[in-house]
């Protein structure tokens, strides 16, 4: 009856400690929710430029390989021409450098979008603890309720067992 008293009494303090620190633990957790929510939303905007920059790169290199297999079509009629033999090592020139813009341009693009998924995946967890921070602040006057009354069972069942255990005149 003793231990038991001793543990219902560490439950009370337990859950007082939890009473007087939980608003600050909530305070934490919701100002990091809004915090990731925000960087979130701003990675997720900034996928717009590299998204666009990856298209336009797209369609350029896609010009550029379409007057190169102009250019190579028309050598294979005149393949003496010295224009036509410039003009194809001009756009095989132009496709490269294209194509690489394009390579990068998606590249880029994908970054992007690897850090506004991190960044949803951070805020959707801080946005998780906020809400088991809430359900602690109001959880915790109905476990210091129980703790108490806990304690006070144990307190009771400690006084019978030490009016039980003293002697009587017979």
């Amino acid at each position: 009856a003793e231990e038991a008293l001793k543990q219902a009494e560490k439950l009370v303090a337990d859950a007082t400690a939890a009473i007087k620190t939980t608003p600050e633990t909530k305070q934490a957790a919701t100002k990091a929710a809004a915090e990731s929510a925000a960087k979130a939303k701003a990675a997720s905007e900034a996928v717009a430029g590299p998204a666009k920059a990856a298209s336009e790169a797209e369609a350029l290199a896609k010009t550029a390989a379409e007057k190169l297999a102009a250019a190579k079509t028309a050598l294979e009629k005149k393949s003496d021409d010295n224009d036509l033999i410039a003009a194809k090592a001009a756009a095989e020139k132009s496709a490269e450098e294209a194509t690489a813009k394009a390579k990068a341009a998606l590249e880029a693009k994908t970054v992007a979008e690897k850090a506004a998924a991190d960044a949803t995946a951070k805020a959707q967890t801080d946005a998780e603890a906020q809400k088991v921070a809430e359900k602690a602040e109001a959880d915790a006057p109905a476990k210091l309720k129980e703790a108490e009354k806990k304690k006070e069972e144990a307190a009771n069942k400690s006084k019978e067992a030490s009016k039980k255990a003293e002697p009587r005149d017979v």
